[in-house]
């Protein structure tokens, strides 16, 4: 009986405060305040981030489809020599309640909170975090272990889809495997010169710190730049990019970040 009081006490209070945000919201939208986030979205060209059930998907407005993840299911840290994934092989991540999305929303709608996600897994909490950054978006991972750990490397994954054309930002080297119609066709309508040096392997790194993704259906391209002390992989067989960054410490807290622009067709490269 009193657990479902309780329970019953709760659930007004969320309703309460969830009704306060409404009309919040509708007292700014009346006196004409433009709000500087839209439902938990930062946008960069015609890209933009917001979170879903497994971290963070980049997508542009009004498609759902193609995206691109920053998934706590792909990203790992390597620990004494081995692959250790942030969620177990058998986890479950429970998406966010009505409430806390609703929550959110409202909340990033003020321009209170940015583009974020979090999971608490046993000794580990993993957050995920979208800001703006300069002309761009700057994705950060934060890892929290309950007890200091010996962490050799720091992984974060951005996957994509089999439609999509990869290549080095700087050189122009095709690291996918393009046709020479479908090259052509980058080049003319993306201004971009591919160029195709030999047989590809399965995971490449890219020297530059730079990949451009395009998805011929679609407009635009996407840019991922990483740091001078991380790695950048192109893994054609899991259609991934890889960025790696060297830890070798024992640390309680890790954090890295991954800058990640948009852009038109017919803006400057």
């Amino acid at each position: 009986m009193k657990k479902g009081l309780l329970k019953h006490i709760f659930n007004t209070a969320n309703d309460v405060v969830l009704l306060g945000m409404i009309v919040v919201v509708m007292g700014v939208s009346i006196w004409g305040l433009k709000p500087s986030f839209r439902n938990l979205v930062l946008d960069s060209g015609s890209y933009q981030i917001e979170p879903f059930p497994f971290g963070l998907s980049i997508h542009q407005f009004g498609r759902v489809s193609p995206f691109y993840t920053f998934s706590i299911k792909d990203d790992y840290v390597v620990v004494d020599g081995e692959k250790n994934n942030l969620i177990p092989e058998n986890g479950v991540i429970e998406d966010l309640s009505d409430f806390e999305k609703v929550k959110l929303g409202i909340g990033s709608y003020l321009g209170v909170v940015r583009p974020s996600i979090s999971y608490e897994l046993g000794e580990v909490r993993v957050s995920y975090e979208g800001r703006e950054e300069g002309d761009g978006l700057l994705v950060s991972k934060k890892i929290v272990f309950e007890n200091r750990v010996m962490v050799e490397k720091n992984v974060m994954i951005i996957s994509f889809g089999d439609n999509e054309i990869v290549f080095d930002g700087v050189s122009g080297q095709d690291l996918t495997g393009i046709n020479d119609v479908w090259r052509y066709k980058v080049n003319r309508y993306y201004r971009y010169l591919l160029k195709s040096d030999g047989v590809l392997s399965s995971r490449m790194l890219v020297k530059s710190g730079v990949v451009k993704i395009i998805n011929p259906l679609i407009p635009g391209y996407l840019e991922i730049v990483v740091d001078e002390n991380q790695r950048l992989y192109v893994n054609r067989k899991n259609k991934q990019i890889e960025v790696v960054e060297e830890v070798e410490k024992k640390e309680k807290e890790l954090t890295m970040s991954v800058l990640v622009r948009g852009s038109r067709i017919g803006e400057d490269k």
